[in-house]
């Protein structure tokens, strides 16, 4: 065995003894052999880079996995451990299978920030084939989107309002007249034509009857208002053939509003007043500022002039025909600051089987319909039943105020009754009428009555005095489906449907209902989400509801009601009601 000269015993041999001992390590020009330093050789941390000369080490002198972590300094082995933890790269297409509906977060790339992100999916929605809906005439397929951060969900539909009408009429794609309404340059001696367009938008549907066409009516957005003397309908003039009504470049605002001026009266000093035919004004609101639902103030009606003038927000009319108008804020009433709705008028009415469209050219354009009788802002009451099926569709709509003081029997934002076919309305708003948002009647007993509501709302519907005050109800036999609609705060039962109506909501939104009980009618209907009455059946699929305590979500009133449930959202009462509430 190899060893190291000892002193004193070794003369001689020193020499020998010492190269075999360095030959055990080294080669014979002095370097380190092959394997020579290993990891049992080091001691623990104790190669650092202090330790060590400048590019002194290289793969060739050290062993194969001779250097552990053990081995190195603890700085080192910090810095290590650090790596080991951090973010790496791989490829998690290969590792993950995205699932229907969305990516999770562990199997985002950059590719996948890339596009729109959507965290739930559309999902189809299924016609219950009880409900009677024709798909071989109407073929119909809907889907819901839940929005994120929103309760509400949003529809889409292949039959929309265009779709609908068109597959009937010609009036809005290939028209046999167009005629053109312009209040700021238009003149009604005039033609009607883009060159030489009517002033008010009447002209322009007797123009029509008279050509006894289909008939297109485009009315300008050139003004800010077609008061009453200027809407649709003034002057009983109502279409007798099929008319598509056209808002072009911006909204167009019309109703039952007359343009007037008001001055300090003698005796009442503190309020304004002006002269109306007796008996006539349905509701005065205040055009600066709105409610919480985003609608104008009322100003509410008192029984004399004195009281008017000593009460902030008032109004009255006296058998005189002096109106009397009394600010909140006291400033001076002007047709800009100041509204009122006339009675026994309406803005659209349609007394006749015939197609009727009411929308826009593009974009936002629409109809902003204030006002109307006890019929409402959008009437429907053809007399006797057309022989063919016919097609009302409305898109990008509002009806509001309808009734009042005056017209006080039922006062509906749209109303639709005795049709013979079906009724189209996609994000159509129905506010602040005296009694319901949308009501669809057949009172005489047309073969049949449909209507398809989609993204539409209803919101701050009844009044006092008033029963069952409904965003949405159903009369007789009508069959309806509603699509993502939302109602909100209705007085006696936000979706009420009697006799044998049937109906589909899907994907519908209903909250804080208050009920008709204490308003003074005689009601007896607690704040309601769904109630179906008599023999009338409904199906609610994955509908929202959220009522104020005491209230009901869904409640049958009849042993022969029937409510039909399908992924509803959990709600804070439980069903009631003699009738059927099941699962479908």
């Amino acid at each position: 065995m190899a060893r190291l000269p000892q002193p004193g015993g070794d003369s001689g041999n020193w020499g020998s003894i010492l190269n075999d001992y360095l030959s055990q390590a080294h080669k014979s020009d002095g370097t380190l052999k092959d394997n020579t330093v290993t990891a049992s050789i080091l001691a623990p941390h104790s190669v650092t880079s202090m330790a060590l000369a400048s590019n002194s080490v290289s793969a060739i002198a050290i062993v194969d996995g001779s250097v552990t972590n053990q081995k190195l300094s603890i700085a080192v082995q910090s810095s290590l451990d650090k790596a080991d933890t951090a973010t790496q790269s791989a490829d998690l297409n290969a590792k993950y299978t995205k699932p229907a509906g969305g990516i999770p977060l562990s199997d985002l790339k950059q590719s996948d920030l890339n596009i729109a992100y959507v965290p739930l999916q559309p999902q189809t929605v299924t016609i219950p084939s009880g409900l009677g809906w024709d798909q071989t005439k109407y073929p119909l397929s809907m889907t819901i989107t839940d929005l994120p951060g929103m309760t509400r969900a949003h529809g889409v539909s292949t039959l929309t309002p265009e779709s609908a009408f068109d597959s009937v009429s010609t009036a809005r794609t290939a028209p046999g007249a167009t005629f053109y309404v312009d209040g700021l340059n238009g003149l009604d001696t005039n033609a009607g034509t883009q060159a030489a367009p009517f002033q008010r938008i009447w002209k322009a549907v007797q123009a029509a009857n008279a050509a006894n066409v289909p008939s297109k009516v485009i009315v300008k957005a050139t003004v800010s208002r077609y008061i009453r003397s200027n809407n649709p309908s003034f002057g009983a003039v109502y279409p007798t053939v099929d008319i598509a009504f056209v808002a072009s470049g911006g909204r167009i605002n019309t109703g039952t509003f007359d343009d007037f001026t008001a001055t300090v009266d003698g005796t009442f000093t503190r309020s304004y007043a002006t002269t109306v035919s007796a008996n006539t004004v349905n509701r005065v609101v205040d055009l600066l500022y709105t409610n919480q639902y985003g609608n104008y103030s009322e100003l509410v009606n008192v029984s004399s002039a004195d009281l008017c003038n000593n009460t902030p927000g008032s109004w009255y009319h006296h058998t005189d025909g002096t109106l009397y108008i009394h600010r909140y804020d006291g400033a001076a009433v002007t047709q800009f600051n100041t509204r009122f709705y006339r009675s026994s008028a309406t803005s659209f009415s349609l007394r006749a089987g015939v197609n009727l469209y009411i929308g826009g050219e593009g974009g936002n354009d629409g109809f902003d319909v204030e006002g109307g009788h006890s019929y409402g802002g959008l009437e429907v009451t053809p007399t006797s039943a057309s022989p063919t099926e016919k097609v009302i569709a409305v898109s990008n709509c509002t009806f509001k105020y309808a009734g009042g003081k005056i017209d006080n029997s039922v006062g509906r934002g749209v109303s639709i009754d005795n049709w013979h076919g079906l009724a189209v309305l996609s994000n159509v708003r129905t506010d602040a009428a005296l009694t319901d948002g949308f009501n669809f009647h057949n009172s005489i007993g047309v073969p049949r009555t449909l209507a398809l509501t989609i993204n539409c709302s209803a919101t701050d519907n009844g009044r006092p005095g008033m029963q069952s005050c409904n965003s949405h109800t159903l009369h007789e036999n009508v069959i309806a489906i509603d699509l993502c609609s939302t109602f909100n705060v209705s007085r006696g039962g936000s979706i009420r449907n009697i006799n044998t109506s049937k109906a589909l909501y899907a994907g519908t939104h209903i909250k804080d209902d208050r009920g008709d009980v204490g308003l003074g009618g005689g009601g007896i209907v607690k704040p309601t989400a769904v109630r179906a009455d008599d023999s009338a059946t409904i199906w609610c699929d994955r509908t929202r509801t959220d009522m104020p305590a005491g209230g009901y979500e869904y409640f049958t009133g009849s042993g022969t009601s029937t409510i039909h449930k399908r992924a509803t959202w959990p709600v804070h009462s439980p069903d009631s009601g003699p009738g059927t509430i099941n699962v479908y």
